[in-house]
């Protein structure tokens, strides 16, 4: 998630010290499902205050362009490079049904527009080895699909890349 500020919350009466609430937002979307809040501090934001957002959300300290608003675009280039996860939550199946650990695929589209390529699937972390690859957490239970760490390179150095983790679909044995 990005927050953009170009100021402190103030303009309810009574809400003029949101920056713990909002923190504890970030915080609770980090803890909860892994959600990473990057902040970027506009001209008439107090950079302290979203500071204390941008830890919260696990990023460590807000992106400042409050001297130069050009830099906004370059800064959210930054955040899509660094945002693209290498491990994803299992979301629960559809109500009455149950999810086929052996029915998931992951394809990684690298940017600008290329041609979708499936990420074979690992045993575990110690058969990745260097080579491209992703597996559970855990192989009887899983909550997380991971991805090696080939593959996770690749992924966060491609700031256009997109990753789809997909449900049902035997992946190619390739």
């Amino acid at each position: 998630m990005v927050f953009a500020s170009d100021g402190d919350p103030n303009s309810c009466p009574g809400n003029e010290n949101q920056i713990p609430v909002i923190s504890g937002l970030a915080s609770s979307a980090l803890n909860y499902n892994g959600v990473q809040t990057y902040v970027i501090a506009i001209a008439g934001a107090t950079l302290s205050n979203l500071n204390q957002i941008a830890s919260a959300g696990g990023t460590g300290v807000a992106y400042d362009v409050t001297n130069d608003i050009n830099a906004f675009s370059q800064k959210m280039a930054e955040i899509r490079a660094t945002a693209l996860a290498c491990e994803y939550l299992l979301p629960p199946p559809p109500e009455g049904e149950v999810l086929d650990i052996n029915k998931v695929a992951v394809s990684y589209t690298p940017g600008g527009g290329g041609v979708p390529k499936q990420i074979p699937k690992a045993e575990d972390a110690g058969d990745c080895g260097s080579g491209e690859g992703w597996y559970y957490d855990n192989d009887v239970t899983p909550t997380k699909v991971l991805l090696c760490p080939a593959s996770c390179q690749t992924v966060q150095s491609d700031g256009e890349a997109k990753v789809d983790v997909l449900f049902g679909c035997e992946p190619d044995n390739n």
